[in-house]
Formats: structure tokens, C-alpha cells, sequence
């Protein structure tokens, strides 16, 4: 099979630095950092599934990558096997392949995805294929022939690998040592989506900014393109874009006539007003498909404005694929540091649900410090932030039912509903209930370790209270959960705890 030695021990060589090339870029996404992987576990087993665009079609590009990664692969073992059956062969390029999205998932460094195995299986073929070709015309200086190729590919890959370290090495210094290029202010509010007096009390907050301070920037909870349609509402005459927007949003929180109504009493008084959306992708197949569209019958391919949009359809699906909320934290950390630096010295009022405004919170999840505690971090005591979740009113509840828990009827005030499509997976909607005088007969009851802030009830908590929540599912199933408030604070904020019953 070699000529000599020396050739051999070449060709080992030249699949040594292959084997670290290949885990270097399959399992540290050619990071020189550990930290920079972040925390990814995620289980894709339906071929294709995680690489669809938002024009429903098959990201090609992606598993393209998968197949080209893994020729090499096969035309190594082709080399170093030549006398195993093309079954054997093949066998190596799927086990590694199923190695390396094992160990991916087991460690939380990326996504496991059955597509990622059938692409480098197949590339694997093919190189056992192109190995068989190359023999054939090249016969005895096959081996020569490949390991020209292979030297010629590996000193490329290797002045690409300095330049990677180099570059990195540059970023490090740079983020140690990097400030913020803006000197405005920033004001942060946290809501509880939808909440008609939230609304309004963000809408007097805004205006006073706009018409006595003279801020022009409003940055919101909305993905890129959808504040950028805002915009282009701002101007327009009628109300065609705002109510193709609200119509994308059905079925999620912020479908709601009160939020509609935010938005136009904005452009109504305060007509300047410029949004900043800094979300991941949410709508990314409806508002930001429209969107793109929008740019190319414009001539806009080339703008900054498409590359964003692009991004951040990207960060939806990802974010979506995976249910990642980590991901989906630190991009909008990322999102709102790339506009506002771009403002220099403008100061911006921000609008977020309350979980990622506390400067010294977690995210919900409690993984990572949530947006505010990033920025903090990063722009010091240039940014502020208040919840507004406090101003929810004591409101009546619109009926009164009767609950039985471990035996004994209760009074049961009902609040309503709310709903979840699309913020949580798999859940439709969830119904409030308190149970008047219940507190002293369950508040000895056992803790799970669930948590309920009190910003996700629509009516005014009060410690010593007792509360049944009715959690309907998207297939129409019903869970059922009780919480109690014993004045315990969670992550900085005062929670109500999930408790057992008999």
C-alpha cells in the first residue's frame, strides 16, 4: 500500500492533523475559548427538520459544510483499509459522526442533529468514492496524489488557524479592555406583557421623555425587522403595516387591543418616536419573511438593514429549534449594545418583560445574569431600571367559584386568563384562581421547587395568599398547580411557591 516508510508516516501525520482540524470545528466551532461555546443541549431526530429557512425551503449551505468536513474521512480510510467492503467503510464515517453529536449533546457544546450524521455519512461516501477514482487514474502514486493534496490543504488550514488565534487573541484584549462608545442614558421598564394600566403608564413615561427631554429612541421586545415595520409605519398613512404586524402576532401575549392601541397613541403624539427592536427573531417565517421581501423590491439586498434582518432570522429559528433561553438572553445583550452604541450620545428608554430587567437578576431560568445585569456590567451607571409590575391593580375578580383542596371547599375568586402561545412550547393558555380564608389551612403544605413571580399574576399579591392555576395545554390537556405567598423573595423578585396537595 506505501511505497516506503516515509510515506507512511506522512500520510499518519497528515490524518492526525485532519482528526484535530475536524474536532476542533465539530466540537469548539473553532473557539479558542471554552466559555465562548456557551450551553447548548438540544435533540433534533427528524432529518432535515432544524434546517428550514423561513421560505419553507432546505438550508442547503449547512449540510453542504457536514458533507465536505467528512471526505476527507473517507478517503483516509479507503487509504488505511483498502480491503475492507465498502460496508466497513462506511461504518467508521457514521460511528464518528454519532460520536461527536453524543458528546456534544452530553456536555451541552451544540446542537445534536440527526442531518449533521446523514450529511457527514454521506461525505464519507464520497470519499471513498473520489479515493477509488483517484487510484484508479493515478494507480501507484494514488497515496503521492492525496498526500500533495492533503499538505497543500493542511498548510492553508494552519495559516487560517494563526490568523483565528491572532484574531482572537485581538478580541480578548479588546473586550478586556473595551468601553462603551455611547454616553447616553439609558431607562429601563419592566412589564407584565399586555397589562392595559402597564401600558399606559409606559405610554406617560414616554411621552415625558419625548416631549420634555427631547428622546427620539424607543427600544422594545420586537425582533429587528418588526421595529424596523414600525418605522415605516411611523411615516406612512394608513394603519396597513401596524395591523399586519398585530395579525402575525396572533395567538401570542402581545395580541391585545391595549398594546395596539400603545403604539398608536405613539405615533399619534409622539410622531418622532424611532424603534430599536434588540429580541431574537419571534415571527421570523411571517413578519420577517415580509420583511425581506420588502428590501428586495427595494434594491435593499446589500444594506445594512437586510444584513440585520437576516441575522436576526437566524437568531429565531435558532432560538426556536432549540428552545434555548441562555441563547436568547445574551443576543439580546448583544441586540441592544450594537444600537445603542450606534446613537453615541442619545439617551433611550427600553421596554422588556420584567424578567430581563433586573439589574442585579438572573435570567428566568436563573442560568445566566438576564439582560439588565449584562448591560449593567457593561455601561455601569449610565443605565437605570424599574419595574412597573408593581402598579398592577387590585382589580375585582369577575366571578367566584368553588374549588375543593384535600377535602375541603373553597371560595374560589376567578381572574381570568391568560395566554401563552408563544411564549411557552406546548402551552396554550392559563387561568388564575385565589382561594379566600386558605392560607392558614396550606401553608405548611410541602414546597416543589417551582417558582412563580409575582409579575405573571394580572391582579395584586398579597403575602398569605393561596392560588390554583390551571395551565391548559395545545392538545387540550389540563394541568393543574397551586402556589402560595409567603412573602419569599426568588432571584430578587417576590415569588409565589408551587406546593403539594393530597
Amino acid at each position: 500500500m506505501f511505497k516506503d516508510k516515509r510515506q507512511k508516516i506522512l500520510t499518519i501525520g497528515l490524518f492526525i492533523v485532519y482528526a484535530f482540524l475536524l474536532v476542533w470545528l465539530i466540537l469548539f466551532k473553532f473557539q479558542t475559548n471554552i466559555s465562548d461555546l456557551g450551553h447548548i443541549r438540544n435533540i433534533n431526530l427528524i432529518p432535515f427538520a432544524a434546517s428550514m429557512v423561513v421560505n419553507g425551503k432546505i438550508e442547503l449551505r449547512e449540510i453542504i459544510y457536514n458533507v465536505l468536513v467528512f471526505i476527507p474521512m473517507g478517503i483516509y480510510i479507503n487509504i488505511f483499509k483498502s480491503k475492507w467492503s465498502f460496508i466497513q467503510k462506511i461504518l467508521p464515517c457514521l460511528g464518528v459522526s454519532l460520536l461527536f453529536e453524543v458528546i456534544q449533546y452530553t456536555f451541552a457544546i451544540g446542537a445534536s442533529d440527526i442531518t449533521d450524521i446523514i450529511g457527514n455519512t454521506f461525505g464519507g461516501i464520497i470519499g471513498i468514492g473520489m479515493y477509488g477514482l483517484i487510484k484508479r487514474i493515478f494507480k501507484d502514486r494514488a497515496i503521492t496524489v492525496v498526500n500533495v493534496m492533503a499538505l497543500i490543504s493542511s498548510v492553508l488550514v494552519m495559516v487560517i488557524m494563526i490568523l483565528v488565534f491572532s484574531a482572537n487573541s485581538k478580541n480578548v484584549t479588546q473586550t478586556n479592555s473595551s468601553s462603551p462608545t455611547s454616553t447616553g442614558q439609558i431607562y429601563l421598564y419592566g412589564e407584565a406583557h399586555g397589562v392595559e394600566n402597564i401600558l399606559d403608564q409606559e405610554f406617560e413615561l414616554w411621552n415625558e421623555y419625548y416631549q420634555n427631554q427631547g428622546m427620539r429612541h424607543l427600544f422594545i421586545e420586537f425582533p429587528y425587522y418588526t421595529a424596523e415595520f414600525l418605522n415605516l409605519w411611523m411615516q406612512s398613512d394608513s394603519n396597513e403595516i401596524l395591523d399586519e404586524i398585530f395579525s402575525d402576532l396572533k395567538g401570542t401575549a402581545a395580541n391585545t387591543t391595549a398594546n395596539k392601541e400603545f403604539y398608536e397613541k405613539i405615533k399619534s403624539q409622539c410622531p418622532e418616536t424611532i424603534f430599536h427592536g434588540t429580541d431574537v427573531g419571534h415571527q421570523y417565517d411571517t413578519t420577517g419573511r415580509r420583511f425581506l421581501k420588502y428590501m428586495q423590491s427595494n434594491k435593499l439586498v446589500d444594506s445594512e438593514q437586510y444584513v440585520l434582518t437576516q441575522e436576526a432570522i437566524d437568531q429565531g429559528r435558532y432560538y426556536y429549534e432549540r428552545s434555548d433561553d441562555v441563547y436568547r438572553e445574551n443576543k439580546m445583550v448583544q441586540n441592544f449594545i450594537r444600537e445603542f452604541d450606534k446613537l453615541s450620545n442619545e439617551s433611550i428608554m427600553g421596554i422588556y418583560g420584567s424578567a430581563h430587567t433586573g439589574l442585579e437578576s438572573m435570567n428566568y431560568t436563573n442560568d445566566i445574569p438576564c439582560m439588565a445585569n449584562q448591560l449593567k456590567k457593561y455601561y455601569g451607571d449610565a443605565i437605570r431600571s424599574e419595574s412597573l409590575d408593581i402598579i398592577v391593580e387590585d382589580i375585582e375578580p369577575s366571578r367566584v367559584d368553588t374549588i375543593k383542596v384535600n377535602g375541603k371547599e373553597y371560595e374560589a375568586s376567578y381572574f381570568g386568563k391568560q395566554n401563552l402561545k408563544g411564549i411557552f412550547e406546548g402551552y396554550s393558555y392559563r387561568e388564575y384562581w385565589r382561594l379566600e380564608n386558605a392560607y392558614e389551612d396550606l401553608k405548611d403544605r410541602p414546597l416543589t421547587q417551582d417558582e412563580l413571580p409575582y409579575n405573571n399574576y394580572p391582579m395584586k399579591i398579597d403575602t398569605g395568599q393561596i392560588f390554583v392555576i390551571d395551565y391548559t395545554m395545545t392538545d387540550g390537556s389540563v394541568i393543574r398547580k397551586y402556589y402560595r405567598s409567603d412573602g419569599h423573595e426568588w432571584n430578587g423578585t417576590l415569588s409565589t411557591q408551587e406546593f403539594t396537595v393530597d
